[in-house]
């Protein structure tokens, strides 16, 4: 089985200490040998060379939070984490996008990073998700998305993958509670 979660699902960046009901979920899975994918859209880096503004932040910048979450949710160290970089407003040569996307995979390390420029990985497209499968060698119908927009239920179903909202780690216990959603499926 893989779980694909949506990053801000996991609160991404957003806090400094680990956050109880997802340290649950992602111990439980890692105990059942689930297999995990991160997938998430950064336009940031493109749009720091595009306008040379600061205020964006560049691909080591992004490979340093996604490392600090993966330092903070330890489990997450041998997840596979797919980055979108593509946007339609930048204005890029090809080549350039994929330097950055390279330079992007290359600063995570050793985290198992991939990213792309194509217009597929940006969802309600379902390019990262059928990604996430095929590196995980998982057939969709063996694989959960927990997202948290209707952007990641629509990939998902196009995908062939199952959904579930992310929402329920906000609440009291959703660790357990998200483990227990996925039990039924994790023995397939």
């Amino acid at each position: 089985m893989l779980v694909i979660f949506d990053l801000y699902v996991l609160r991404a960046w957003n806090t400094e200490a680990p956050d109880p009901g997802v340290s649950a979920a992602l111990e439980g899975l890692e105990r059942h040998e689930v297999k995990v994918a991160i997938v998430t859209h950064q336009g940031g880096p493109l749009w720091r060379v595009w306008t040379d503004d600061p205020k964006y932040p560049g691909a080591s910048e992004v490979a340093k939070r996604l490392t600090e979450m993966a330092e903070m949710y330890p489990s997450l160290q041998s997840a596979l984490w797919l980055v979108s970089l593509y946007d339609e407003r930048v204005k890029l040569a090809d080549d350039r996008q994929r330097a950055i996307a390279a330079a992007l995979s290359r600063a995570a390390q050793p985290l198992w990073v991939f990213s792309s420029t194509s217009p597929e990985w940006c969802r309600p497209e379902p390019g990262m998700i059928v990604e996430a499968c095929k590196r995980r060698e998982t057939k969709p119908q063996h694989a959960v998305v927990v997202g948290r927009k209707p952007r990641d239920r629509t990939a998902a179903a196009r995908a062939g993958v199952r959904y579930l909202t992310g929402t329920v780690l906000r609440e009291p216990g959703g660790g357990q509670r998200l483990l227990s959603l996925l039990g039924m499926w994790i023995d397939e």
